[in-house]
């Protein structure tokens, strides 16, 4: 310290001591204490009216009190004159000190040589409770080491201003505190932290542009922790290579950070090599409840992005998807593609699939792969290919492919073609693939399933065929259903129904009916034809278990044959030529029908051979005339009558039946009759009549051995 503030300091203190009590008080040349304690007067000492040459003749109130006067301003003045020195303490090993003794609290102040230091502090012995000490490198110490508070209070009207170490309060023990108020740790404005070293700051305002710098040049990491509270920046921060960061962007609730070229690059960074995480927290709310936080992370294990919530646990992030660094993307729970619009009348697409570069040539497309975990591990089920068979601007062709997983082998198995139809190509193309080397497989397997499971007759499903006709829209020109005829049994019966377009209706023209066993040909003149004009056989085969039968077309000698087989030519039973004629080229058979009692006759009896078999009197009656068109009767006695003649007898005795017979050589008309009698004791065997039907009439003709052997009555 320099010795004129040493000496003003001591000079301080005899005044308040006052040593000396004269009424003036004026030193000489020098005054001074030995290392003994000894105060020399030098060349004297003016006291009042009095100079004092030696110190024996000074009263001084430290030794003798008696004949002390003290002066007359009550000032208790000492003056050093001439600028004089005034040392204590003899350059030896000892301490040095004035004490400062009061009726309440002793004050010291001195040299410890113990220390070696200029000590200040409460109590009659230096070193006790120190205050101030002032060490020999100069520096000044405040407080002692021990756990107590120490600092300076600086005093003022309005407000006292503190700075000193709070030993146990603010936000850790032993802080050095700059605060408000008289007492230390109440009202800290700025803070350091003796075991963190942490500097709290309460807040820091400059009038005018102010640089805040932190850290320094060797120094790469600062830290700034609030311990819960928060940072508020009125403003902007810039980054030492001009990047900003700014909440002033003219929009509510947003934060910029803006670069200082043309990219901009805002990095979450850990220092950890191999296994640090770096993750971005968006907290909704306060964060403290299920669902409110969502976490995106870049892992240092995998390099991978890993978006989380904490819907299960708050504060603990489930992963819900990851993008690996090889661009997979991964989901624990399926991803919903949606688009929300006002759209009403027109088709919005919410997922686009874009397959960007490589060499534009047939055959480059993209697609969608369907993977499922099977027993050797995630592997290729299925896949949707688009791929382009014309590259050509304007003139592309691309077709719609799918692949399944079969037997282990991915295959095509429909491809849809957009060539249109061209020569040698198919539209629709389905390929099934099997290991069945001699059964039919399903190629393709149509379900319709009622949600109300009450199908009844007529339920079915169908195929429909639209075309576009001249009207420029596409209407339905034809259709395949299946339909079911007996819903409500367990052994259903489905029709297949064949229907199409006539004159713009939709109309049935076929069908299979599985009641019956029966193709139906429906329509108002249904009809079949076998073969296209063409010089080739065309052919019926009825399929019987010992025999095939056949009617047929034969090229060969250009006739129709009906025959046992199924080669037309072969075992011909009737031919027709192209002059309508019908030949028979190896035997025709009648079939015949025995009569033993009265019978009526059917139309489906016709061409029949009629056998009176029974000597019994009865009758034959015929079917009425108007159902029988085109219909023949042959009828022949084979036994003698006895007791009564055999009739024939027409419907409702119409008078229908008209003609001419041979009866013992002679001819017998008959002319609107109703009945032919062969005659008891007349007719014999092998007699006959035949009858012709027209609808209107019955034709007669026959022959009779003996006179009234047939005859014909009418009523």
């Amino acid at each position: 310290m320099n010795k004129k503030y040493l000496v003003a300091f001591l000079s301080i203190i005899l005044f308040a001591w006052g040593a000396f009590a004269a009424d003036k008080a004026n030193w000489g040349d020098d005054v001074y204490i030995d290392a003994d304690g000894v105060i020399y007067a030098g060349s004297g000492i003016s006291m009042g009216a009095e100079t004092k040459t030696s110190w024996g003749s000074i009263v001084s109130p430290m030794t003798d009190q008696d004949g002390y006067t003290t002066t007359t301003d009550a000032g208790s003045k000492l003056k050093l004159h001439d600028d004089g020195d005034l040392t204590l303490g003899g350059a030896v090993a000892t301490d040095v000190v004035i004490i400062f003794d009061s009726d309440s609290n002793d004050y010291y102040a001195g040299v410890n040589d113990s220390e070696n230091e200029f000590q200040i502090g409460y109590g009659s012995a230096i070193g006790t409770t120190e205050q101030i000490s002032i060490q020999s490198s100069g520096v000044i110490m405040i407080g002692e080491n021990d756990d107590v508070d120490s600092g300076f209070v600086f005093q003022a009207g309005a407000q006292d201003v503190y700075m000193g170490i709070d030993y146990t309060g603010g936000e850790e023990e032993d802080l050095f505190c700059i605060g408000l108020g008289a007492t230390i740790g109440t009202t800290p404005e700025l803070s350091i932290g003796k075991s963190s070293g942490m500097v709290y700051v309460n807040a820091i305002t400059s009038p005018g542009s102010a640089d805040l710098d932190i850290g320094e040049a060797g120094v790469t990491d600062v830290t700034v922790t609030t311990d819960g509270g928060a940072i508020i920046l009125d403003g902007t921060i810039t980054l030492p290579n001009g990047e900003v960061i700014t909440g002033d962007t003219g929009t509510d609730d947003t934060i910029r950070v803006q670069s200082n070229d043309l990219d901009t690059i805002f990095e979450i960074y850990t220092p950890y090599d191999t296994t640090g995480d770096a993750t971005l927290k968006l907290s909704s709310d306060l964060g403290d409840a299920a669902g409110e936080q969502w976490t995106i992370t870049s892992t240092g294990a995998t390099t991978d992005l890993v978006f989380g919530c904490d819907d299960t646990t708050p504060g603990t992030p489930i992963t819900k998807f990851t993008i690996a660094d090889s661009g997979i993307v991964t989901s624990t729970n399926y991803i919903e593609s949606k688009k929300t619009d006002t759209s009403t009348n027109a088709v919005v697409d919410v997922m686009k699939l874009t397959h960007d570069g490589g060499t534009a040539a047939a055959g480059v497309g993209t697609g969608l792969v369907f993977q499922v975990d099977d027993t050797g591990g995630i592997e290729e089920q299925a896949s949707i290919d688009v791929s382009l068979s014309t590259v050509t601007s304007g003139q592309e062709d691309a077709d719609f492919i799918i692949n399944l997983n079969q037997a282990g082998t991915m295959r095509e198995v429909l491809k849809i073609d957009s060539d249109l139809g061209d020569a040698g190509t198919n539209v629709l193309e389905y390929t099934g693939w099997t290991t069945e080397a001699n059964g039919v497989v399903d190629l393709v397997e149509l379900t319709l399933d009622t949600t109300g499971d009450t199908s009844t007759d007529g339920f079915g499903a169908g195929i429909s065929i639209l075309l576009e006709d001249e009207t420029d829209a596409a209407e339905q020109q034809a259709s395949i259903d299946f339909v079911l005829t007996d819903a409500g049994s367990t052994a259903e019966d489905c029709d297949i129904v064949f229907s199409q377009n006539i004159a713009g209706t939709i109309e049935e023209r076929v069908r299979f009916d599985a009641d019956d066993d029966t193709i139906l040909l429906t329509g108002t003149t249904p009809k079949m034809t076998i073969g296209d004009g063409g010089d080739e056989d065309a052919i019926l085969t009825f399929d019987g278990q010992t025999n095939d039968f056949y009617v047929g077309f034969d090229t060969t000698d250009d006739l129709l044959n009906i025959g046992v087989g199924s080669a037309p030519g072969t075992t011909v039973a009737l031919e027709v030529n192209a002059s309508a004629n019908v030949i028979v080229p190896i035997g025709m058979t009648t079939p015949y029908q025995i009569h033993a009692t009265a019978d009526t006759l059917t139309i489906n009896e016709g061409s029949k051979l009629h056998v009176f078999d029974n000597a019994t009197e009865y009758a034959l009656t015929l079917p009425a005339v108007s159902t029988a068109a085109g219909i023949h009767y042959h009828i022949v006695v084979g036994i003698n009558p006895s007791g009564t003649s055999f009739t024939v007898i027409t419907n409702a005795s119409e008078n229908k039946i008209t003609g001419v017979a041979t009866v013992a050589g002679e001819s017998v008309a008959a002319s609107d009759e109703d009945t032919v009698t062969f005659t008891l004791d007349a007719a014999i065997i092998g007699d006959y009549i035949d009858l012709y039907s027209d609808g209107v009439l019955w034709y007669v003709s026959g022959h009779a051995n003996a006179a009234t052997g047939i005859v014909f009555t009418g009523t």
